[in-house]
């Protein structure tokens, strides 16, 4: 039997949370794109007038909304958008935005795995281990100061971190915040193939943590 296609659909209070971390993201990494700061700022009033009014008008307008945006949210998945669409006076560093892009998928899952249980798509139980291994990388960025004599081997860690983020992020904007409908057998392949990379990564950063004994939470 083919498989029927499914499209995931964030509930109202999830899609409130959601838009209220990509806000925080936006001050955080100083994106001054204003046109898209009050897009997200208009989708959080549309979000909250469906709370305090309820399932009317105000949803059905909200969800065309939301709906029309998700393409441009791919901004915040990727760590070289939000270089490019912040203030470069005052960017954070490409380390401190990484830890920034990887709190914000954090988040983001956390709000997928809430919303799963009520949604009429289930969420895969790999995401939970997606979850845990992005976490243990974000731990690894806050516990490991930069050693200057060890800066080429910090640089090459941290380029294969972002690399995963990047992938992480692309996942989670591709199979998550679209319209389009995908089959949960592709999502769950394509996540498999995502697990392991970042397995992959995680070998290198205990590696890495072996050539610099100095980190002594690797």
């Amino acid at each position: 039997m083919e498989e029927k296609n499914v499209s995931f659909q964030w509930l109202r209070p999830h899609s409130l949370a959601f838009l209220r971390d990509a806000t925080k993201l936006c001050i955080f990494s100083n994106h001054k794109n204003d046109k898209f700061c009050d897009l997200l700022k208009g989708l959080e009033d549309l979000a909250s007038d469906c709370v305090f009014y309820g399932e009317s008008i105000h949803y059905k307008k909200f969800k065309e909304v939301t709906l029309s945006f998700m393409p441009e949210l791919g901004e915040f998945f990727v760590v070289q958008r939000l270089q490019q669409l912040s203030d470069i006076d005052s960017t954070p560093n490409t380390d401190e935005l990484l830890a920034i892009l990887i709190g914000f998928l954090v988040e983001t899952i956390g709000e997928l795995l809430n919303c799963g249980m009520d949604s009429n798509i289930l969420v895969s139980n790999q995401v939970k281990f997606l979850l845990k291994k992005l976490e243990s990388i974000l731990a690894f960025i806050a516990d490991t100061p930069m050693q200057l004599n060890e800066k080429e081997l910090n640089n090459n860690i941290m380029a294969e971190i972002e690399s995963v983020a990047n992938e992480a992020g692309f996942f989670l904007h591709s199979f998550f915040f679209t319209a389009e409908l995908v089959t949960k057998t592709y999502m769950d392949l394509t996540l498999t193939a995502l697990v392991e990379r970042i397995e992959t990564v995680q070998m290198k950063i205990k590696d890495h943590c072996i050539v610099v004994p100095k980190q002594p939470d690797c």
